[in-house]
C-alpha cells in the first residue's frame, strides 16, 4: 500500500494520479474519514493526507479565493 509519487510538480502532467488525489479529497469534505478513504483506495492513511493535503495547497495557491491560504488549506476542517 504505497502512495505512487510522480516526479513533476504539475498537476496536469500528473493525470489520473492527481484525479484520484482529487477525489479523495472531495471525499473527504464530503464526511468520509481519511481511514475510510485510505481503505476504499488501498493506500495508507498518510498517504492520503499527504494528497489531499497537496490537492489544498494547489487549490489555495490558484483560487484567489479570500481567507484560504496555505495554512488553512491543509486543514480539512476549516474547508469544509
Amino acid at each position: 500500500m504505497q502512495d505512487p509519487k510522480s516526479n513533476s510538480s504539475d498537476p496536469e502532467a500528473e493525470g489520473s494520479d492527481w484525479m484520484v488525489s482529487v477525489c479523495m479529497l472531495r471525499a473527504v469534505l464530503e464526511g468520509e474519514t481519511y481511514d475510510a478513504v485510505a481503505q476504499r483506495f488501498n493506500l495508507t492513511r498518510t498517504a492520503v493526507e499527504r494528497r489531499i493535503k497537496k490537492v489544498s495547497l494547489r487549490a489555495a495557491m490558484v483560487s484567489g479565493i479570500e481567507g484560504l491560504n496555505a495554512e488553512g488549506a491543509t486543514f480539512v476542517r476549516r474547508l469544509r
